[in-house]
């Protein structure tokens, strides 16, 4: 754990000597989720404590002025790096037996964004996102001519041995993402995944799509989801609620409405929705979602689940 967590440290220190001045106000904010759950999976302590902890220091960045999307690469990224959840280093693996990621990342003060897919050595996904957002004239890039891209925009290739799944494993589906606020009232949204085990390789789901599984707008909020990822493409699900929240909605009503549309077909998923009052929802209609959330006025915390389940289809 202390070694996951240094690295984690690391990361964050290396992104608070980039980050801009942004201080306009006191408020700030940072939700993240580290994948939601369907059948009783084994989520362990370890993954509970780094979501919390991570959660705490993201938060001291933004205190300290960083931007919101510095806030969510950071978190996405050492998340990604930790070992311990669904994207990066630990992504479960395809039908053929090895990795395919995907990430995105967007910018709620001008939606600017970046998305990356089925990458097969890229040592940060969420990296690559951002670099295809600030780098590049487009937003989304994808495969082997995608990853070759990325390396040439600045994405490190991954070490020999850096991921630890093996094709004979299979493990709980999850996504790992970050919502922020940052103290200019800025919003920014990220996520990144392995994806399902055993999918067909070259196989996107909602991950690197943009208004489905990642969102921010200052106008609405910023959303990043997990689960059923085909789902949440079918129901452009992330913008969905943000414009539900432009319209005026609270973000644990509009992520309700989209996502009890979503079960009524069986696309089961959750999402973690924040706007810029600070206002932070974790609803799912999976038995639960890992996530966690700090603010200006809220002391870390981590959870496994939000509530009960939404409503879904018998």
């Amino acid at each position: 754990m202390k070694a996951v967590l240094f690295a984690a440290a690391a990361t964050l220190a290396l992104g608070a000597a980039h980050a801009e001045d942004c201080a306009a106000s006191t408020d700030y904010a940072i939700g993240l989720h580290g994948g939601a759950y369907t059948n009783g999976e084994n989520i362990s302590q370890q993954q509970m404590t780094y979501i919390r902890e991570l959660a705490a220091q993201v938060g001291r960045q933004l205190r300290a002025g960083a931007t919101a999307v510095d806030a969510v690469e950071l978190a996405v990224g050492a998340m990604e790096e930790s070992g311990l959840y669904n994207a990066g280093r630990a992504s479960i693996t395809n039908q053929e037996g090895y990795v395919e990621n995907d990430a995105s990342i967007m910018d709620g003060s001008n939606l600017n964004a970046g998305s990356v897919g089925s990458l097969i050595n890229t040592r940060s996904p969420v990296h690559a996102a951002r670099l295809v957002m600030e780098k590049s004239r487009h937003v989304m890039v994808v495969g082997d001519r995608g990853e070759a891209y990325v390396r040439e925009l600045g994405a490190d290739e991954a070490p020999k041995g850096w991921f630890l799944k093996s094709g004979s494993e299979k493990d709980e589906h999850g996504t790992v993402g970050a919502v922020a606020l940052d103290r200019c009232g800025n919003l920014a949204a990220a996520t990144s995944t392995g994806g399902y085990d055993a999918k067909v390789p070259g196989r996107l789901g909602d991950v690197p799509v943009i208004g489905a599984g990642t969102y921010a707008d200052n106008q609405g909020a910023a959303i990043s989801a997990t689960g059923h990822g085909e789902w949440f493409i079918r129901h452009a699900a992330a913008h969905s609620i943000s414009l539900l929240v432009e319209g005026g909605l609270g973000v644990q009503e509009a992520s309700e409405v989209v996502l009890e549309r979503m079960a009524e077909k069986r696309g089961l998923g959750a999402v973690i929705t924040l706007d810029t009052e600070g206002n932070f929802a974790a609803p799912h209609s999976t038995r639960g979602v890992i996530h966690a959330f700090a603010s200006d006025d809220t002391d870390a915390y981590s959870k496994k689940t939000s509530a009960e389940p939404l409503g879904r289809a018998n």
